[in-house]
């Protein structure tokens, strides 16, 4: 039997008969005291965490606006002078406009442009960005993550070429005088051959190179002549391709043929054939070749009505969908006519027949048009 004494001490009284300890009926035992201050959790123990060694962080690379050693005041475009302690940096620190480290960065806090003041939250930060790390590729309206080794070297290739391409067009457009050409006459000839040729040697290079590249190449090229126009010169060779929109017209045939061929049979994502598409539309195409605006508008395979037709279940080639039309249609390529069982709405787009492509192993799109 126990009980307790006070705080220190506890009396056990003995109920046993044991000689031995007769004369020892009534024992006192003191009670430890420890220090739970003290205490140590042990390896084994039930407490959750044990800490047996640390050490300071290392300082990863960071966007200025994130560095933990040096404040930074955000603002909306302040591009005058360095805000409050923003030109301060830390070995680790980068510039989020150029992309490498700040101690690299030429306008870091030059006045009139100031990267040191740059920060994601900000709409005019993010433009600025974008303008120089996609360069030429924005207009096509891609991301930084969909930018590779391949797109850059793209960019700079389209960038060399339309430079080339401007100086060729603007002597187009001088001509070049008639004696030249073995001719007793006064005046200039205006020869397109030579631009066309340009033209000609860097779609090739394009059909060359990746397939994501190309397409992004052939489009910049596209946009480049089809703007040009014809020179109003005194002559003009008889040659193929020295008029202008001949020359101009065989082009974009080209440009056309190839892209819907990548779009039908490479391994294209949904969004990025969409970005080219949508590119292709933006092109400012003189009136008499308004037709070719839609060329690139193609129907993936699973689509209801492109389906129904290649299975001769749709001869008439439209179909109504909660009240909408639509129209599956073809380009031929002798008679350069509109075929489709809609005839009101031949003419309206255009695109090779069906007939000439390959379905592929893994197919995504096909090559009628829609309109």
């Amino acid at each position: 039997m126990c009980a307790a004494v006070g705080s220190g001490e506890v009396i056990i009284l003995s109920d046993e008969d044991d000689e031995a300890e007769a004369d020892a009926s009534v024992l006192l035992v003191e009670v430890e005291h420890k220090d739970k201050n003290n205490e140590r959790a042990l390896p084994g123990s039930d407490e959750d965490l044990v800490v047996t060694f640390s050490r300071r962080a290392d300082l990863l690379p960071h966007a200025r606006y994130d560095c933990p050693i040096q404040p930074f005041m955000a603002t909306e475009c302040e591009i005058s002078a360095p805000v409050h302690n923003n030109k301060l940096i830390c070995e680790q620190c980068f510039c989020y406009i150029c992309d490498k480290l700040a101690s690299q960065c030429e306008s870091w806090s030059s006045s009139g442009v100031c990267h040191c003041n740059s920060h994601k939250r900000s709409t005019f930060w993010n433009n600025l960005r974008n303008n120089t790390l996609l360069g030429g590729l924005q207009s096509f309206n891609l991301t930084l993550c969909e930018i590779d080794s391949h797109l850059r070297h793209a960019e700079s290739l389209l960038c060399m070429f339309k430079a080339e391409l401007s100086q060729m067009f603007s002597a187009y457009l001088n001509g070049k005088p008639a004696q030249e050409y073995g001719l007793k006459l006064q005046g200039n000839v205006h020869d397109y051959t030579p631009v066309f040729d340009c033209v000609s040697s860097f779609l090739t290079l394009a059909e060359k190179q990746d397939s994501r590249a190309g397409a992004i190449m052939q489009l910049g090229a596209a946009e480049a002549f089809v703007r040009h126009y014809s020179a109003s010169g005194t002559f003009v060779p008889l040659l193929p391709m020295a008029n202008a929109f001949a020359a101009r017209t065989a082009l974009i045939n080209r440009v056309i043929s190839f892209l819907q061929r990548q779009i039908v049979t490479c391994e294209f994502t949904l969004e990025f054939s969409h970005k080219l598409q949508e590119f292709y539309k933006t092109l400012s195409f003189p009136a008499p070749l308004k037709a070719l605006k839609n060329s690139l508008c193609v129907r993936a395979w699973e689509d209801v009505l492109l389906g129904s037709v290649l299975r001769g279940q749709n001869v008439c080639g439209f179909r109504k969908d909660k009240g909408k039309r639509t129209c599956w249609w073809s380009r031929c390529r002798w008679c350069n006519s509109g075929r489709s069982g809609c005839s009101s709405r031949a003419g309206t787009g255009s695109c090779v027949d069906i007939s000439e492509w390959c379905r592929p192993t893994t197919p995504k799109f096909s090559s009628s048009c829609w309109t």
